[in-house]
């Protein structure tokens, strides 16, 4: 058995998912990881994303009226839709992080409200472009949710961020609650971003921010 040292040791250097496993199959272990910094270098928010270093949740609506696996272009939806073809964004749970919202959002339907009809929703969750699952009586916000909390929930500590990015101009990010973090490097798309994103921020960790560039700027 390995001694608390020696323990505290190799969990601060075990990667993200590895740590995740080690609460998961190691209930036993669940406070005594908890306590030790958490590590990321990469940590990117989007409408419909999460990425953690080099790997990318990725979730979108897709409605098909055969069973999806058997055709692998379905249009993508990158929102939650809410029976029709009006866009949900403002369902809040504890943790969430607020952005602002604008008046309306408009969407592209590539299909009729009669063929949304005769549909089946999924949601298409991609792990970093290589698996592929089509889930039912789901929403992308719960996803979105379901991840944030398996490996950004139930720390002590604050994680250790290198680089934080925020690549969504409204919204709402899904966070875990009484999440804090240590960011190095903040980049956002507006500076008006900083309000709701500072509650989570160390404010004495931040060495930058820089703003996201638009084919406008």
């Amino acid at each position: 058995m390995l001694q608390y040292e020696s323990l505290k040791h190799v969990i601060q250097y075990m990667s993200i998912g590895s740590r995740t496993n080690l609460r998961r199959r190691c209930p036993s272990l669940q406070v005594t990881e908890s306590l030790f910094p958490l590590r990321i270098n990469h940590l990117e928010f989007s409408e419909n994303s999460i990425t953690l270093n080099q790997t990318k949740y990725y979730f979108c609506t897709v409605y098909c009226l055969e069973d999806p696996h058997t055709k692998i272009d379905h249009p993508e939806i990158m929102y939650d839709l809410d029976g029709g073809f009006a866009v949900e964004i403002r369902a809040i749970s504890p943790g969430d992080l607020i952005l602002n919202f604008p008046r309306e959002i408009r969407v592209d339907m590539p299909f009729s409200l009669e063929q949304l009809e005769c549909s089946k929703k999924y949601i298409k969750f991609t792990l970093s472009t290589k698996h592929v699952k089509y889930l039912e009586d789901t929403s992308i916000r719960k996803c979105l949710k379901t991840v944030a909390e398996k490996f950004l929930g139930g720390k002590k500590e604050s994680i250790k961020v290198d680089k934080l990015v925020v690549s969504m101009r409204y919204g709402v990010i899904r966070l875990p609650v009484n999440l804090k973090l240590h960011v190095g490097h903040l980049k956002i798309y507006d500076p008006i971003h900083l309000a709701p994103i500072s509650s989570i921020l160390d404010p004495k960790s931040l060495e930058s921010i820089d703003l996201i560039a638009t084919p406008d700027d």
